[in-house]
């Protein structure tokens, strides 16, 4: 991960959570090329595509992920400055690709995360309680939805599925200390500002 440092102490980590879809929204922000040189401009954002638009005076270039380092915005929405990375990853086989992923956590247990937008339906519940406790008609509403990775110091990059006990087993050499964290602040394993502090806890612990 040879940039994971190279932003640090520009405008400090990210802390909260995103509430707009990136790709919709332009932000004050710093792009690192491949080249080591360093832009400055508005920045948007494509998680999905693996795309970047940043606009410098009258004139927006494009780069693919094969072409960035790495980037930095400014969310003033949530006042928080979010780091992203380039970092070869592949889900299905052993070709790897570029791919951007956000910085949440750093240390001998990287947590990385990418948000996708989930399309579903929802119910919708009349007034006057329509059908007797079942939804009057349903909803299509968008979301976001978080997909959370750890990276390790060899590179590699490996997806979490959420899930308690996929957790403990990677974290087995502290899992008592983990197991009495969470359960003493109701922490969640798929939330991102929770599985934050829980990969905070775990570095914590490594370092001791």
């Amino acid at each position: 991960m040879k940039y994971l440092l190279l932003l640090t102490g520009l405008w400090g980590f990210p802390t909260a959570q995103a509430q707009t879809f990136a790709y919709e929204v332009w932000y004050e922000g710093k792009v690192v090329l491949d080249t080591d040189d360093t832009l400055a401009g508005s920045v948007r954002f494509d998680l999905a595509e693996n795309l970047l638009q940043l606009e410098m005076g009258n004139e927006i270039k494009a780069f693919s992920a094969r072409k960035i380092a790495a980037f930095e915005i400014v969310d003033a929405v949530n006042q928080q400055t979010r780091q992203f990375y380039t970092l070869p990853y592949s889900a299905v086989s052993d070709y790897k690709v570029p791919v951007f992923f956000e910085l949440l956590v750093q240390g001998d247990l990287t947590l990385l995360c990418r948000e996708r937008l989930v399309t579903e339906n929802v119910p919708v519940y009349g007034p006057y309680g329509y059908g007797f406790g079942r939804p009057g008609y349903y909803a299509t509403r968008n979301r976001i939805a978080f997909e959370f990775f750890f990276g390790y110091p060899n590179g590699n990059v490996k997806a979490f599925s959420g899930s308690k006990k996929d957790f403990h087993y990677l974290v087995r050499d502290h899992g008592e200390e983990l197991k009495a964290f969470v359960s003493d602040r109701k922490l969640r394993y798929n939330d991102r500002d929770d599985l934050s502090k829980i990969v905070t806890y775990y570095n914590y612990l490594s370092g001791q």
